[in-house]
């Protein structure tokens, strides 16, 4: 049985900047500059890099699922 390794990260406040009124749209989404480096250096140990989040925004009706969506594709970008 081959069993990979994977670290699983919050996406608010561990990726990019906590907003108090959430992240609702690309442009209020800031990246944090120093975390591409430390991602990579797990993935190159053979880590399997899982972002986590839970988007209250959504239920409060400031954001759709569908933008959620457009918005994570941005991480993948920034590996």
């Amino acid at each position: 049985m081959n069993k990979s390794k994977s670290v699983f990260l919050d996406r608010d406040g561990v990726i990019n900047k906590n907003k108090d009124d959430y992240v609702k749209n690309i442009s209020e989404l800031e990246i944090f500059p120093f975390i591409s480096a430390p991602i990579k250096k797990l993935q190159s140990a053979g880590f399997k890099i899982i972002v986590i989040t839970n988007q209250s925004a959504i239920n409060r009706g400031l954001m759709t699922k569908k933008y959620l969506n457009f918005t994570q594709s941005f991480f993948y970008i920034i590996n």
